[in-house]
């Protein structure tokens, strides 16, 4: 009869999406059970890069001096080797002003189109002015203007750097993990990813996963890449599978830490996950 011949189909479609969705629960379960590897640590490295520290900034009045100070203040890195780079993105306030008293470089963008209105657009006029700068830096190390990272974190990702590696993430922290449910939550997401997924994926020698603020760039690979190349919203990811197209290895740097606030409500949590989610699917088309 026609409904047995409907039910087998939707029972052999059922099977089929359970085994799709079972095969990334599975590896999330294999980096739970091997949570006994021990971290990656790279050498110490007495020779040092010189770094552009890069900050896209769009309005950001309320913490860019906190974190551009913060860089210059705690840093365990010769203060004549890095320099911050802030690229006020069409800023209506003054962002620009408060981030050229705190030490930064400042670069203005200012662009009217209003589908230019993505993170990867002053990132790529961040990266293009430390390539070609004449101070002939060697790594850029993209942040957030909110970000806060710990006091060896230069140091630890010129290690990486030292060791042959071009590309790499460090471990992503909050800020405000105790805040409230929302927060707690999301920042539970981002422990597990770099305590369990990244250690794992590292002592395994897989690639990283690099994504979001911390990401270290050789210039030496940006040069080779043409620069920032990514053309949707969802640029670190696009960045990330570009160069492994490229066969660039991604690293994770454990004991870097970035620490970022997290989305404390239900609201924000469900925007930053239509972000990420949409961002994704136009990326795979």
């Amino acid at each position: 009869m026609w409904y047995e011949v409907l039910y087998r189909t939707l029972s052999i479609v059922n099977y089929v999406v359970l085994i799709v969705l079972a095969l990334p629960i599975l590896v999330q379960l294999l980096y739970i059970f091997l949570f006994f590897v021990k971290k990656t640590k790279f050498p110490k490295s007495e020779k040092k890069a010189r770094i552009g520290i890069l900050i896209p900034a769009h309005n950001e009045s309320s913490v860019i001096y906190r974190t551009v100070k913060n860089l210059f203040d705690k840093q365990n890195y010769p203060k004549d080797m890095f320099d911050v780079f802030v690229v006020a993105d069409n800023c209506t306030d003054n962002t620009a002003e408060l981030a050229k008293n705190a030490g930064a470089i400042v670069l203005e963008r200012v662009d009217n189109d209003p589908t230019h209105r993505a993170a990867l657009y002053p990132l790529k006029m961040g990266c293009e002015t430390i390539m070609n700068h004449p101070n002939n830096y060697d790594l850029v190390i993209h942040l957030d203007a909110d970000n806060i990272v710990n006091d060896d974190f230069l140091s630890l990702m010129n290690d990486c750097y030292q060791a042959g590696n071009e590309f790499a993430r460090p471990y992503e922290g909050s800020l405000n993990g105790s805040q409230n449910f929302y927060a707690a939550g999301n920042s539970l997401f981002y422990c597990f990813d770099s305590r369990f997924g990244s250690r794992v994926r590292e002592r395994f020698h897989l690639s990283a996963h690099v994504n979001g603020p911390g990401a270290m760039m050789a210039v030496s690979m940006l040069k080779r890449s043409g620069g920032y190349d990514c053309v949707t919203k969802s640029d670190d990811a696009e960045f990330l599978f570009n160069r492994l197209i490229d066969k660039v290895k991604p690293r994770f740097v454990e004991d870097a830490v970035v620490y970022e606030d997290m989305p404390s409500s239900f609201s924000d949590t469900v925007n930053r996950t239509k972000r990420i989610g949409s961002g994704g699917m136009k990326l795979l088309k």
